[in-house]
């Protein structure tokens, strides 16, 4: 049996209702823990200056806390390993060539890592709200939801961040230069 969830409403599929009460998965004496991952955020599409596609994508994932909580023991502990297998590289963005089933071709992912979303209350409009326990502001959390701002640094992210190469013209010579 594991920690009965925290839920504003109320509401756990069935599944999470049986691990929740099953007495064979009891978190201490099995030595298990679960722990969900409140949102994938993906940005599936990346267009360039030039309004042409680009076969680069973002993605990251957030743990949202209302009320200014924080994670479990348990759940800061799965996610620190968490971080360290997917994300190796932080706080630099993680890059790595997948498939993409509906786009049939390989596109670059920008994994951008696991991130804490904090409210005050209960959204982003009724209070504070903290990235990563750093404050920000409503057009701050939409800039790192749009993967405009770098989610670790909260600075602009960069040309090679963004995956975008930066414009090259030719020297009189030939040469490229950026």
């Amino acid at each position: 049996m594991t920690r009965p969830a925290n839920s504003e409403s109320g509401s756990r599929s069935p599944f999470s209702k049986w691990v929740r009460g099953n007495l064979r998965l009891h978190s201490v004496r099995e030595c298990v823990t679960t722990s969900d991952i409140d949102w994938v955020w993906h940005k599936y599409r990346t267009d360039t200056e030039a309004g042409r596609l680009r076969d680069i994508q973002h993605i990251m994932f957030i743990e949202e806390k209302s009320h200014l909580s924080e994670p479990s023991t348990s759940q800061r502990e799965t996610l620190s390993i968490f971080r360290q297998i997917l994300n190796p590289s932080a706080p630099k963005p993680f890059r790595k060539k997948v498939l993409s089933k509906i786009n049939k071709m390989n596109v670059d992912i920008v994994f951008w890592g696991h991130h804490l979303l904090q409210f005050a209350n209960t959204g982003p409009e009724d209070g504070l709200i903290f990235w990563d326990h750093k404050r920000v502001s409503i057009g701050g959390l939409e800039d790192i939801l749009r993967f405009d701002v770098n989610p670790y640094t909260l600075n602009p992210i960069s040309n090679h961040e963004k995956g975008h190469h930066p414009k090259r013209q030719r020297t009189f010579d030939g040469r490229l230069v950026e």
